[in-house]
């Protein structure tokens, strides 16, 4: 009976203790095109891993020409700061993932197209005392965003979920510019600092 109310009491705190533990991996968007200006990049996502052994990183994208991802991130948070992930492999795939035009981060997206490539983030790094590692990846790009896919080992996007929180979908570049100022806004502008100038001369 004593054998039995041991092994009874390993499993109720063995249960307890994965309680605490994520479902599933996450991604939440951080990017400048999501609207988080502080941000270091154009296009910036926090991964929350569910083990130390989900080591990928993947999102859709209607872009895929390399020579347009500058300053790829790709970062750990080892409790005080954020550090370089060493052995990092950072690519571009040819598939099908869904998108979907841009919703603003906290809503829920609607229609769901088809993007032709995936970036692909791997390392050979374990963080094996962390059960919840968090990760950093992103890169600059200077197209226009759109609501994407990604997976991980152990998560999965769904369109269902809010994006850009974590379970729902994430922003990715589509292959058009960012569109300039219009010629109005910016004789407008003009005329502003002019007047502004012709003032303080006055003065």
């Amino acid at each position: 009976m004593k054998w039995f109310q041991i092994l009874t009491l390993v499993v109720l705190i063995a249960l307890g203790g994965s309680s605490q533990a994520l479902a599933t991996s996450t991604l939440v968007c951080q990017g400048k095109a999501c609207g988080h200006w502080s941000a270091i990049r154009d296009y910036q996502y926090e991964a929350l891993m569910d083990s130390w052994t989900d080591r990928i990183v993947h999102i859709s994208t209607d872009d895929g020409n390399i020579a347009n991802y500058a300053g790829v991130l790709t970062q750990y948070w080892n409790g005080t700061d954020w550090v370089g992930v060493p052995n990092v492999s950072f690519g571009i795939v040819h598939t099908h993932m869904l998108s979907d035009p841009f919703t603003l981060d906290g809503q829920v997206t609607e229609q769901r197209t088809t993007s032709e490539f995936v970036l692909m983030w791997s390392w050979n790094f374990y963080p094996i005392n962390d059960p919840n590692p968090r990760f950093r990846v992103g890169y600059n790009n200077s197209h226009t965003p759109q609501d994407v896919s990604w997976e991980t080992y152990h998560g999965s996007s769904s369109w269902t979920s809010e994006v850009g929180m974590g379970y729902g979908p994430v922003h990715g570049p589509t292959t058009l510019p960012v569109p300039e100022p219009s010629p109005l806004i910016a004789l407008t502008g003009g005329l502003i600092s002019l007047m502004g100038m012709a003032r303080r001369r006055r003065g």
